[in-house]
């Protein structure tokens, strides 16, 4: 019996699929090599980090186990920081700055749970690197109910920085 890298389940030796969350495939072969130890806590980061992406992944050895420990590893934070501030863009207008789909779309793109992402964006937030932009408040028309209040995350321009902070 082994338990599952990213959902904790226990998996039976000759079961390839987690029977749990049942995203990802881990075959026998893997599953019974005493390299798994060694690696296992790395191996779970980064098979949460493909399930975040919503990316299903097959290992069928140790060796495309090593190789995606170290795809996780080798992620550029530049490049990381850059798809979460594509993703925050594209969630567009929302009615709530930690909107589900906003939170969503950062999961998804950079491969982290829904509570980290909001952790990242706020970081991004308080370096000046995004901000908040609150949409006008339509004007109130008597006996119509009014439109909610709208906003979405913006880039902030780097000749801004002295600005930033102050949203």
């Amino acid at each position: 019996m082994a338990e599952c890298a990213v959902c904790g389940a226990v998996i039976a030796a000759n079961e390839k699929l987690c029977s749990f969350c049942g995203y990802h495939v881990l075959a026998a072969e893997l599953l019974t090599d005493p390299g798994l130890m060694q690696i296992r806590s790395e191996l779970g980061k980064a098979l949460q980090w493909q399930f975040y992406r919503q990316h299903s992944y097959r290992l069928h050895n140790i060796t495309e186990a090593e190789q995606l420990v170290d795809w996780f590893h080798a992620q550029d934070p530049e490049e990381v920081r850059s798809r979460v501030v594509g993703a925050l863009i594209d969630a567009g207008l929302v009615g709530y700055p930690w909107a589900t789909e906003v939170l969503r779309r950062v999961s998804k793109g950079v491969g982290v749970s829904p509570k980290e992402a909001r952790v990242f964006i706020e970081d991004l937030r308080v370096r000046g690197i995004v901000r908040i932009e609150w949409m006008p408040v339509s004007p109130e028309v008597p006996g119509m109910i009014p439109l909610p209040r709208l906003c979405r995350w913006v880039a902030c321009a780097p000749s801004n920085a002295d600005d930033r902070n102050s949203h």
